[in-house]
């Protein structure tokens, strides 16, 4: 067998060797199966030896039918090669067929812990390791296991290595909904949302939303969901049914409404009122009043529906109260008619018939429950008969007096049985207990003992003294004699219900359950305790150790960290606390409860730095647990304590990610105050201003817009979005100023020249104001002279009869001009200013003599005004000199 292991070892596939086993097999298939581990084991390949153990492991039980054998060589081949997916589904199938849930549980937990850092390099492990949280949340959620922390803990590992397991988070939900945690509950809500695309299940997803939103008193995220679900169906009379009642049980409730959710919920009865007629119209447009006293519509179909009804008189309270919120309205005359000395609905009151009764019911989501038949035993798990009819005193009598005779005639075991019967009838009978007591400890029948004692300490005619006494007996007996723990433990703790104030009892279990290793038990009876305990430092020395018993014994982080929360809780102004409940709280993967945690405590820290870290990983907790905008709440806390940039950074960050855009429009003006450049915060202020347009704020959006090219009119991206915006607006005004302010600080002249012109053209084209025009463009001019500034300033001139000013512009636009036709073209113009405006004949006439000199000697239109400007004054020569030389350049005959 040696050589074939060596052989098969250094060559697993060693065709004679593996044919020359199986054959030796056939005969001896113990010695093969020894063989096959024997290989498995000496093989250093991780997946060969894997291979060989399950292959022995196959024999053990096909062959030998040897499940032990079996189950020990496929836990060698799951520590040699974790990744091996064959061994560990036989060996679980092998749990499975045995029924043994904690071995299972086991092997999950132990192949789960083995792949968890494989899966962090590859990840197409991360699948299986989900499939596998999945299975271990199963077990621990159904008997025998029954723990739904661990299974609720389990499916969250499951849904971290797959996000998209629906079943993950269904599980999670409903097993916190279970527990009580409904708050815990919520968020799953979304995201299963995310996953599924079928509407049906999208509406039904969010009805019990809206359930377990109620249940925990957050009646407007309740609204919300029923809305959501509304929006998915529209047309579904049911939703709009439950909304609508939802709003008239929060207003009957007193609870803070917002307007827009009344007339949400008033709009709907109105529609359900319009589409059912009858008793269910004249219910739904009365719930529509309860809600919105003033509503026209509501209150004309509750008349209608009154008098078709012969219930006006009903009506008569609704109608005064629409009197009352609406004088003016299309109803009054008519709502008047119907209250007549009515007088108006108070606030509690409401009509009979509110609305149907199925949908009462379907919108509070409630049933009721049925009555206990009987009440449990307080010792569960104690074996116990069936109640005897009380007994016949005379045969009690008769009995005892035959025990006692048979006692004195030595005949012990049959007086037991005739003081047994007596106990059937009358379990705390004196007598029959003391001699059975005597009789069965010197008969060293303590089991038998234990049983009439238990009887005779849950009969309704025991007093207390003596049942505490009989119990202290029965722990006694049970822990010493019998070895029965669990009675043992039974016993102190129906002693303890008798006296909660025995502390010998409480010591005793305490020992009892530590020896037991009842740890869960231990756990429950410590939170008994510390919740009962009125004294701080007692309180806080149970807390203590229940968190140490949760984090060493149990394994459940999570209920250390709770423990010190409620640490942290009596003493808030101790960080340490506050710090390890997080510590413990974030290992167990509940960023949610370490939240709580720094949220609940946070307040009472005095230290300022202190406080600001602890806002900051409050911050960060809520971040990883998916609430964004609570992330950014506590970042902004944390960077208001210690005006710190990167905090507002943070906090800016995770509001813009949810959305929430007014929140997150404040933090990038701290972040702008703060800012060290004017070009920093300009690009703050614009990212404050985005935010602001995305939040429907405009006004304020195009003051940050604002500001910020005022901090740095440089930046065209900015103005081309706050002129857009003006413009949208119709403020032209305001945009012409934003183009004179921004260019009377920017350092570029080109840029500054060409915002005023363009400030020039909308105060004149679209304000008609030639003044501001006119203004503008002579500060165009005091970066040098422009043309076309000069151009438009000769012409204002022009128009305005300032001819004298017109011929300056002109002067200055004629030195500017380069091209020598367009300087011929102003000299014209200027020369005819000059003539016609001015007066000044010399001056025009030289002017015009200049353009023929210097810029257009054959112009026909100078050589024309100067003849005739010439025979004006008298100087003919001059004119018919002018003349000829017209004549000479004139080509038409």
């Amino acid at each position: 067998m040696d050589a074939l292991v060596q052989r098969l070892v250094q060559n697993p596939h060693d065709q004679d060797a593996i044919l020359h086993a199986h054959r030796a097999g056939q005969q001896d298939p113990r010695a093969y199966a020894m063989l096959l581990e024997k290989v498995g084991t000496a093989t250093a390949d991780p997946a060969l030896a894997s291979h060989w153990l399950t292959e022995a492991a196959n024999v053990w039980v096909l062959s030998l039918n040897d499940a032990h054998r079996a189950a020990r060589a496929l836990m060698i081949a799951i520590d040699r090669d974790p990744t091996q997916a064959a061994p560990a589904e036989r060996l679980a199938e092998l749990y499975r067929e045995k029924g043994d849930a904690k071995a299972l549980a086991a092997l999950l937990e132990r192949r789960a812990k083995a792949l968890t850092p494989l899966a962090q390099r590859d990840p197409a492990m991360r699948p299986a390791l989900a499939g596998i949280h999945e299975e271990l949340g199963r077990l621990f959620a159904e008997p025998p296991l029954s723990n739904p922390g661990r299974a609720i803990e389990s499916y969250r590992r499951a849904l971290d290595y797959d996000p998209s397991s629906q079943y993950a988070i269904y599980a999670i939900r409903e097993a916190c909904k279970a527990q009580g945690q409904v708050a815990e509950a919520i968020p799953y809500y979304a995201m299963e949302q995310a996953l599924v695309s079928d509407p049906e299940r999208k509406v039904s997803l969010y009805a019990d939303e809206a359930d377990a939103r109620r249940s925990i008193g957050d009646f407007v995220g309740a609204l919300r969901a029923l809305d959501k679900a509304r929006q998915v169906d529209p047309g579904d009379p049911g939703l709009k049914q439950q909304l609508a009642t939802l709003v008239l049980d929060s207003i009957r409730d007193a609870k803070p409404l917002d307007d827009v959710w009344k007339n949400t919920g008033a709009q709907l009865f109105v529609e359900l009122a319009e589409e059912y007629a009858g008793e269910h119209g004249f219910a739904y447009s009365t719930c529509a009043l309860e809600i919105e006293p003033g509503n026209d519509r509501a209150m004309q179909l509750a008349i209608y529906y009154g008098e078709q009804l012969g219930r006006l008189d009903e009506i008569a309270p609704y109608a005064a109260s629409y009197t009352r919120a609406n004088p003016a309205g299309a109803l009054a005359r008519d709502a008047a008619r119907v209250a007549g000395d009515s007088p108006p609905r108070g606030p509690l009151q409401s009509s009979r018939g509110i609305a149907p009764a199925a949908a009462q019911v379907s919108a509070r989501g409630g049933r009721v429950a049925p009555a206990a038949d009987r009440t449990i035993d307080d010792l569960d798990g104690l074996d116990e008969e069936e109640a005897e009819p009380e007994a016949d005193p005379d045969e009690t009598e008769m009995l005892l007096g035959k025990a006692q005779q048979l006692a004195a005639k030595n005949r012990r075991n049959e007086a037991a049985g005739v003081y047994r019967d007596v106990l059937k009838g009358e379990p705390t009978n004196r007598d029959a207990l003391q001699f059975l007591q005597t009789h069965y400890r010197q008969a060293r029948k303590y089991g038998d003992l234990r049983d009439v004692l238990l009887r005779a300490s849950k009969s309704p005619d025991a007093d207390i003294e003596s049942r505490v006494s009989w119990l202290r007996e029965v722990a006694g007996l049970c822990e010493s004699q019998i070895r029965d723990f669990d009675t043992a433990i039974q016993a102190w703790q129906q002693l303890l219900t008798i006296d909660p104030e025995e502390t010998e009892a409480r010591e005793q279990l305490r020992r009892l359950l530590e020896r037991a290793n009842r740890w869960d038990d231990l756990a429950a009876m410590l939170e008994r305790e510390a919740e009962q305990e009125s004294d701080v430092e007692v309180r806080i020395s149970l807390e203590k150790q229940l968190a140490k018993l949760h984090e060493t014994k149990r394994k459940d982080l999570t209920g250390a960290g709770q423990a010190w929360a409620r640490i942290a809780a009596l003493t808030p102004e101790d960080d340490v606390a506050v710090a390890t409940a997080v510590k413990l709280l974030e290992k167990a993967d509940r960023l949610d409860l370490a939240a709580q945690v720094i949220a609940d405590c946070v307040g009472s820290i005095t230290d300022e730095s202190s406080r600001g870290a602890l806002y900051k990983r409050l911050g960060e907790l809520r971040r990883g647990a998916g609430d964004l905008v609570g992330a950014g709440d506590a970042f902004s806390e944390a960077a208001r304590i210690s005006s710190d940039v990167a905090g507002w950074e943070a906090a800016e960050q995770a509001y813009a990610t949810a959305e929430a855009w007014a929140q997150a429009a404040v933090t990038a003006n701290e972040r702008a105050q703060l800012a060290k450049t004017p070009r920093q915060q300009a690009a703050l202020y614009a990212v404050e201003a985005d935010y602001l347009l995305r939040a429907g704020d405009t006004e304020s959006a195009i003051g940050r817009l604002d500001q910020a090219l005022d901090a740095d009119p440089t930046t065209d991206e900015t103005a081309a979005v706050l002129e857009q915006h003006l413009n949208q607006a119709d403020r032209v005004q305001d945009v012409a100023e934003l183009l004179l302010r921004r260019a009377g600080k920017h350092p570029e002249k080109g840029t500054r020249v060409s915002l005023r012109k363009r400030a020039a053209v909308i105060q004149r084209e679209s304000l008609g104001d030639a003044g501001a025009a006119r203004d503008s463009l002579a500060l165009v001019l005091d970066d040098g002279d422009d043309a076309e500034a000069l151009s438009l300033l000769a012409t204002d001139a022009e128009d305005r009869s300032e001819y004298t000013e017109s011929v300056e512009y002109l002067a200055r636009l004629g030195r500017v001009t380069p091209d020598r036709h367009e300087q011929a073209a102003v000299g014209l113009r200027q020369a005819h200013l000059l003539a016609e405006g001015v007066k000044d004949i010399d001056a025009a006439v030289e002017q015009y003599r200049r353009v023929l000199d210097e810029l257009d000697p054959s112009s026909i239109e100078a050589l024309s005004a100067i003849a005739t400007l010439e025979e004006q004054r008298g100087r003919y020569t001059e004119a018919a000199g002018a003349l000829e030389k017209q004549l000479e350049r004139t080509e038409v005959p």
